[in-house]
């Protein structure tokens, strides 16, 4: 061992772990190098995959809860919130027969899935005679004047529909 020995004591620690079999004796093995974290591969037009735990878990929350886009039931006052996006809910101009605009399109939205009145209306922007009826029967159904403009106080109850305001509309209508 002693020739052997004096001529590995010369060399630097790789040269010597290779000619002279291994580390020293007693030492322990080195520890591999450890790779850099690579990022996933990803072919052109592939979604990427694996975004990370909490993403997962968010997602299933959501889900589970029944807060996603869609995932309500079609009647409920959230899914018509969602539905109606024509304006911000901030914009609430005056608006009467005749008018085209955005703002006409969210009223019309509105009343289709918050109001209860009777029809259906295109949301098509377009202020109409069926626009003005449906607005009037709104504000009565509410207590308003019936005057067929939306004013602050018609988006106001756009917004804040009551509950079983389809009924008693059409009991005022049947007896007046």
């Amino acid at each position: 061992m002693g020739a052997h020995a004096g001529s590995c004591a010369g060399l630097d620690a790789v040269r010597r772990d290779r000619r002279c079999g291994g580390a020293r004796r007693g030492a322990p093995p080195p520890a591999p190098p450890i790779p850099a974290p690579r990022p996933p591969a990803v072919r052109p037009g592939q979604r990427q995959r694996g975004r990370g735990r909490a993403a997962v878990i968010a997602l299933a929350s959501c889900a589970a809860l029944g807060l996603g886009t869609g995932m309500m039931a079609p009647g409920s006052p959230a899914a018509a919130a969602s539905r109606c996006d024509h304006v911000a809910k901030d914009n609430r101009p005056e608006l009467r027969e005749g008018d085209r605009d955005d703002a006409v399109a969210q009223v019309q939205c509105l009343i289709d899935t918050r109001s209860g009145a009777p029809g259906e209306l295109p949301d098509n922007g377009v202020f109409d005679a069926a626009t003005a009826d449906a607005v009037r029967w709104v504000q009565k159904c509410n207590t308003l004047e019936p005057s067929g403009v939306t004013d602050a106080a018609t988006w106001k109850v756009l917004y804040r529909a009551k509950k079983g305001c389809g009924k008693k509309a059409e009991q005022a209508v049947d007896t007046g």
